[in-house]
């Protein structure tokens, strides 16, 4: 009888904690940081599009904006063939990025999109590199990306590797 007692004692010790631990892992998988598709306008509208942010003319310093609904991206974008690509705000959100440059045809060596759900961000990294144009100047970087919800922030982490 004592052996029944102690084993049901040792049970009642063990098992929650056991199950306190798997628990634990879980919450470690829902905490991960998950990697996102990033998309460029020919990725979506099936042609390739050369866009920049309107008024330009009036920045100073590197510029982030995350768009989200047709109104805003009509306000803010133009494109050379002064059509903007179809792009369905439902399913994305255009994230774009103005930095000055000593080469205006400076483009994207590398680029990820990391979200965060516990601290309800998300990271966008991006590595780039000088063209071949030796001109200074402001150079736009447009990626689609995944809805990103009004409640998250997004870091950009941008990085100038030499050529």
């Amino acid at each position: 009888m004592n052996a029944s007692i102690r084993i049901l004692f040792l049970c009642g010790i063990f098992v929650p904690i056991v199950f306190s631990c798997m628990e634990g892992e879980n919450n470690q998988e829902r905490d991960e940081i998950v990697e996102l598709e990033i998309l460029s306008f020919k990725d979506i509208a099936g042609e390739e599009y050369y866009c920049d942010l309107k008024d330009q003319k009036d920045l100073t310093k590197e510029f982030h904006l995350v768009i989200t609904n047709q109104e805003d991206f009509q306000a803010n974008v133009s494109c050379s063939n002064d059509e903007l690509p179809e792009i369905d705000f439902t399913k994305w959100s255009v994230i774009a990025i103005c930095v000055y440059t000593t080469h205006t045809t400076a483009h994207i060596v590398s680029q990820k999109l990391l979200r965060n759900d516990t601290e309800l961000k998300y990271l966008y990294e991006v590595n780039y590199t000088g063209g071949i144009l030796t001109m200074p100047g402001f150079t736009t970087f447009f990626a689609a990306v995944p809805v990103i919800p009004e409640n998250y922030r997004v870091i950009f982490n941008l990085k100038y590797i030499e050529s």
